[in-house]
């Protein structure tokens, strides 16, 4: 079954439910916030491992940030997570870092970057391996990833090592990143 027929066959069964005056599509979740997470500045673009025990997020937080905005990482603790900590140099740098996509490996991250120390557009994507909430391995995906407008908020394919980009503030399609990463 294709996207628009699990698309059609989803919205058919909710007119069907609300038409029976009965509904079939009822979620309830509960909203907490992550009060060690949170800070006073903008924190934003969440990203968990795929054991839930890192949480990478982008902050502009007063203490530890490099740049204008950088990755912070928390690690689960009882009850929630903890302080979010600045990794430092070189996974941030003097500029906006952030847009942080974790693979359904769990063992691969995507980031973008204005200021990387091997930048090659006005924004770069980068990738990196994740374990035991360490970054290592950092390296610039290259030109084909780069466009000219730059290149953020890289979203992960929901299986493998697969990566895609939205559209940018110029409207253009993204194409995806060359499939499975280095």
């Amino acid at each position: 079954m294709n996207r628009r027929t699990c698309a059609t066959l989803f919205l058919l069964l909710g007119l069907a439910g609300s038409a029976l005056g009965q509904e079939l599509f009822n979620y309830t979740y509960e909203i907490r916030t992550i009060d060690a997470v949170n800070s006073a500045q903008d924190d934003y673009g969440p990203a968990l491992s795929k054991d839930r025990g890192t949480l990478l997020l982008t902050s502009t937080r007063a203490e530890g940030t490099l740049g204008e905005a950088d990755i912070f990482s928390a690690s689960r603790v009882q009850g929630g997570y903890g302080t979010p900590v600045n990794p430092g140099s070189p996974l941030n740098s003097s500029g906006n870092d952030g847009a942080v996509a974790i693979a359904a490996d769990g063992k691969t991250v995507v980031f973008s970057a204005d200021d990387g120390p091997d930048g090659k557009g006005s924004t770069d994507l980068y990738i990196a391996e994740i374990a035991d909430g360490r970054i290592t391995n950092i390296r610039n995906l290259g030109e084909a990833s780069t466009r000219r407008h730059g290149s953020r908020n890289p979203r992960s394919a929901a299986t493998g090592k697969r990566f895609g980009l939205p559209a940018t503030a110029k409207g253009d399609m993204a194409k995806p990143t060359s499939g499975t990463p280095p």
